[in-house]
């Protein structure tokens, strides 16, 4: 299976959330430098609170043209995988025969995306499900427990 449609996929998402902060951070700096946001008392805040939010808006940015640049190098890296590891795509099936699709990510987790008609969810190493998949291969076990719930999967397919 290609991965290169499901990283530029999270590319396209992680690139709306950098538009986003940008702009957010544009704002927040143009209303900590507006006229009306100087300070008329020593209790009047509003400059300094809106250049924190230019600043913590802008740290945002940067991390994610960082993950952009993560994301732009796994593309390169479009090999399959005998063993999970960041960049691969798994298959995953519980006892009820229901298959699920991740891919695992540095960067990204939380999104998903449709490709070929299946639903891809993105998940870092570091999730619960990614550090219990990491060095697995076909036909392994996968074990969770998140809460009071016990979960087991098997790996189907990886790429």
């Amino acid at each position: 299976m290609n991965k290169v449609p499901i990283l530029m996929n999270i590319k396209t998402q992680l690139s709306a959330e950098l538009d986003n902060a940008t702009h957010a951070a544009e704002q927040a700096r143009l209303a900590a430098t507006d006229d009306q946001s100087v300070a008329e008392t020593q209790y009047d805040t509003l400059a300094i609170e809106a250049s924190f939010l230019a600043h913590g808006q802008s740290q945002r940015a940067e991390q994610l043209m960082q993950a952009i640049a993560i994301i732009e190098k796994l593309m390169l890296q479009n090999e399959c995988h005998r063993y999970i590891k960041a960049g691969s795509l798994v298959v995953l099936s519980n006892e009820q025969h229901q298959t699920q699709y991740f891919f695992i990510a540095p960067v990204g987790g939380g999104m998903s995306c449709v490709e070929g008609g299946k639903t891809i969810k993105v998940i870092t190493p570091s999730s619960p499900l990614g550090k219990a998949m990491l060095g697995k291969a076909i036909d392994d076990d996968v074990q969770l427990k998140l809460g009071h719930k016990d979960m087991e999967y098997v790996i189907d397919e990886l790429y």
